[in-house]
Formats: C-alpha cells, structure tokens, sequence
C-alpha cells in the first residue's frame, strides 16, 4: 500500500516524465532514462496506458543509432521490464502459452544480453538482465536453460542474492518434474543451499518472501541433516583409456549428459546418459513402441556429440582424406573427414526436433496428419489452413495442450517459439541465432555449406579486390570456428529438448495415473538394458 502524499507525489512525477520522454529536444540518452523511470512508476500506479507509452515510444528508440550500444541494451532491457509488467497487471493468471506480451519480455531480454553494449554495462545491470532471463525461461519450464542464466549472473557476482534465490527456485521446480526420488532429493539440497544463501544480502521484500516460502517448505520436508550437508557422489571411473576420460570429462564440463545432476555440476557419477522414458501404461497388446523411439532419439544425439567432439579435437590428417584430389579455390576452404563429422552432428541434431514432434503427435494423441508434423507447427490448430506469414501469437494453440497443464510441453513450446518465431518489430528470431542455425541446415541438406579457415577474408569487402575475386556465390560460407559454435549451441538446445520431452512424459503419465480408478490393478512389465 503506497501512503497517499507518496502516491501524489509519484502521480506527478508520472505526469511529467510522460510529457519528457515525447519531447524530442530532450537527448536520447535522456529520454531512455526517463523511459525506465516511468515503467517503474507505470507499475506502483498500476497504470497500464504508462507501460503502453513506454513501449511505443521505447520500440521507436529501439530501431535507432544514434546512440551507444550500451544505451541500447539499457533500453531493451527497460523494455523487458515494461513487457513483464503488462503481463503481470493485464493477464496475471493466464496461461503462458503463447503470451504476446511474455515472447516479447524474452525478445527484448536477448535483445540487451547479446548486444554489442551489453559487456560494458555496470555488473550489476548484466547480472539483473541475466537473472531477469533465467526468471522468464523458469517461467515456461525451461529450467535447464534458467540454470544457465543464473549461473552467469552468479560467476559474476557470486553473492548476487537475486540470482542465487531465483536458482534456488528454478532448482525447486525442477525437482518437481524429475521421476528419479534420488534426484529430486539433490535438487531439492541444491534448491535449499542456494535460497540460504540468497538471504544474507536481501534486495527485495517480496523476493525474500518467496525464497523464505521454499525454505520453510524444505525444511518442512527434509531432515536438517540432509539439507545441510553438500551435494556429493562418491567418484567413478570415467573409463578405461585416456580418450575415453577425456571425451567424458568434456562432456560433463560441457553438461551435455543425458542426465539431469549433469544441471549440478561436473560429477563423474553421472558421467552417463542415464535418462530414459518413465513407465507408461499401455495396452496389454502394445508394443514398447515409444521405449524403442526414444533409445533412437538418445543414441542419435549421443553418436552426434561425439562426432562433434571428435571433430574438434582430432589432430593431423586422417588416412581416408589422404589422395584425395581436391582443387585449392584459394578462399581458404576446408575439406577434411573431421569437417563433415561437424557438418554430420549439425545434420542429426537438427533433424531431431521433428522427430521430437512426431513422438509428441503419437504420445499426446494429437492426431496431426503424419506429413503436417513439424517441431515448429505441432503446437497449434489448423497452421497448414493459416496464412504464412501470421505472427504466431496470432496462431491458435491446441486446447488439449493449454488444458494439459504440463510444465515440460509448455518449454518445448518455447524452444520452438525460440527457433521459428520472429519478432515483428525487429524482424528477428526471438533466439539471435535461429536464423543463421535455419539457413545453416537448409544448405547442408539441400544446397552448399563451405567451411573457411581463419585466413579467410569474409564477405566482399571494397578494401579487397581479391575477396570479390574469390568470393563463392554459390556457397553459404563460414569459418570453422563459427560453425563448431553453432553445432556447440545446437548440442545445448536439442539436449534440452530431450531432457524435455521425458519430463513431459512423466508428467502426463502422473496425471493419467490420478485419472485411473485406483483399484485398477495394472501388471508392471520390466524391459532388460539392451546390451551390445
């Protein structure tokens, strides 16, 4: 409750940064601080037409240059906030599937993080734009990738009490989807860890509430014992030779384990692709079809990783490339056998996402006719009857799925939202790079790829002649180094993914369970590890 002589003085203060931020005598720069001064005071005042002035005015900002790049990504990220309030004063309850105003939050939120301003913005504004994604991924479900976030925030500043409570809250939700009883007993350690600590530099009240809320809750739960000792696992071997210890190390330090502790940190008991589809109920008569689809998802991006991995690190000529007859079209090229492992890992990867829709078709009993199953348009109603083109905030999303109330749909949502879905008024994906990881896969299998080393020049510049010389038209062209990090990114997002659609999995099938007339007895019939 705001006392009234506060609320006056704040009414005015509105009333006049609104006249300031339209006056164009006023610097920019000036303006962008009045911009998050009044998005602010929109929220105290409850005042939704100041967050739709702000906006307007802020998008225009948003498509100029004359002004820093720092100041730049201070203005998306006040136009996150401006977003995230709407949101929270016009629909506060509603479903977040497809939210124009949350896709925006998200947009706006990259928009400053992967700005060319971004890093020479005070600490303190990255790690609460970082903290401030990490908060709208936890939102959606995408706990893996809030996770991510935090922990940027947390590696610099590590006693960021904002970053370290909104962890422990991701970290408790994450729990909640997980099937293992061991795991979710982990993460909920973790949970209570990071919340602790979250207390000994409060920033706000209403934060520290809910981090107190978790706490309590844990502490309700849990043995003291337990939740004060740290996460530990006693130490296994990584393998039998040198290759094989290094290639498992990279993983664990990459967290690219089938696992989810792998989220906790690099412990070699989990230096193993553990994760696998929960019990699911079935026809007596039904084969364990869904079983045998996932082992394919797994080893795919498993045999993917590694191709990755060997790319990357192998060293010297391989037999196989040698009396190769190549011609030198003196633009650096690359030709290798470890260059189209990468291009091979792209490829798997890639091409796992619509196999991840076409297991969600059958699973959900969504009934898509099987050549209109994609990972980007599964998520709604009727898209091959829709213009192309439609913003998909302008789709409708299927009811069974809004209904269903699975947190882990919800992420896998949004990883496509991510990948397909631009921003209007930027034109842009809501992921920067969709459009570039897009572009990528549509050369590799339908057109050309070509991979530069770093002596490359680039693009045609008017500085040299020789670059127009020998610049191929035909090609996408990219130096090594960039692809290696696309297929690095691709690795982290379609892990994710997968980690996804299990959670999903054992969400659906819990609620199924409570459908059930409980004095059904169902037989359980166990599977053995297929071995090679």
């Amino acid at each position: 409750m705001i006392h009234e002589n506060i609320k006056i003085q704040m009414e005015e203060r509105y009333t006049q940064i609104s006249k300031d931020i339209n006056d164009e005598t006023i610097p920019i720069e000036k303006r962008i601080d009045d911009l998050g001064i009044i998005i602010d005071l929109s929220l105290d005042l409850h005042k939704t037409e100041g967050l739709d002035l702000a906006i307007n005015i802020g998008e225009q900002f948003g498509v100029k240059k004359t002004y820093s790049e720092s100041k730049k990504a201070v203005l998306f990220f006040y136009l996150a906030n401006a977003y995230a309030f709407l949101r929270s004063l016009t629909t506060p309850t509603k479903h977040i599937w497809n939210d124009k105003n949350f896709k925006k939050e998200i947009s706006s939120l990259k928009r400053a993080l992967y700005s060319n301003g971004f890093q020479s913005l005070p600490k303190e504004i990255q790690c609460r734009i970082l903290v401030n994604l990490g908060n709208a991924f936890s939102k959606c479900g995408r706990y893996i990738e809030s996770l991510e976030c935090y922990d940027q925030a947390l590696e610099k500043d590590p006693n960021h009490s904002m970053g370290r409570g909104n962890k422990g809250i991701s970290l408790y939700h994450y729990a909640t989807i997980l099937n293992d009883s061991g795991h979710r007993d982990n993460f909920a350690r973790e949970a209570y860890f990071n919340l602790k600590q979250s207390l000994d530099k409060p920033d706000d009240p209403y934060a520290l509430q809910q981090f107190q809320k978790r706490i309590t809750y844990l502490e309700s739960f849990y043995p003291p014992k337990f939740l004060k000792d740290k996460l530990s696992f006693n130490e296994y071997s990584l393998g039998e030779t040198d290759e094989e210890r290094k290639y498992r190390m990279w993983v664990l330090a990459n967290k690219l384990f089938l696992h989810p502790i792998n989220d906790l940190g690099a412990y070699s008991a989990v230096a193993r692709d553990f994760l696998s589809v929960p019990c699911i109920v079935a026809d007596i008569n039904d084969p364990p079809v869904y079983q045998g689809f996932f082992n394919q998802l797994k080893q795919e991006f498993v045999s993917a990783r590694f191709f990755y991995y060997d790319s990357i690190t192998s060293k010297g000529t391989h037999f196989s490339d040698e009396e190769t007859c190549l011609l030198d079209t003196l633009d650096y090229p690359e030709y290798s056998i470890q260059v189209e492992k990468l291009k091979i890992s792209y490829r798997m990867l890639y091409s796992l996402f619509d196999k991840i829709a076409y297991f969600i078709n059958d699973y959900f009993q969504l009934e898509e006719i099987e050549h209109n199953i994609a990972f980007k348009t599964i998520w709604f109603k009727d898209f091959r009857q829709k213009t192309r083109g439609v913003p998909f905030d302008q789709l409708e999303v299927r009811q069974e799925l809004i209904q269903n109330k699975n947190m882990a749909l919800t992420a896998l949502f949004w990883v496509s939202i991510d990948l397909y879905d631009k921003d209007a008024s930027y034109k842009e994906y809501l992921e920067p790079e969709a459009q570039q990881l897009s572009d990528i896969r549509n050369h590799l299998e339908h057109k050309y790829l070509k991979i530069h080393d770093t002596l490359w020049e680039g693009k045609p510049s008017d500085v040299s002649i020789l670059s127009h010389l020998y610049f191929d038209t035909l090609a996408y062209s990219i130096y090594r180094s960039d692809f290696e990090k696309k297929t690095h990114k691709l690795l982290k997002i379609v892990r994710a993914a997968l980690m996804y659609l299990v959670f999903a999995i054992t969400i659906e099938e819990k609620r199924r369970e409570q459908m059930r007339d409980p004095n059904l007895f169902i037989p359980g019939i166990g599977l053995p590890q297929f071995r090679e």
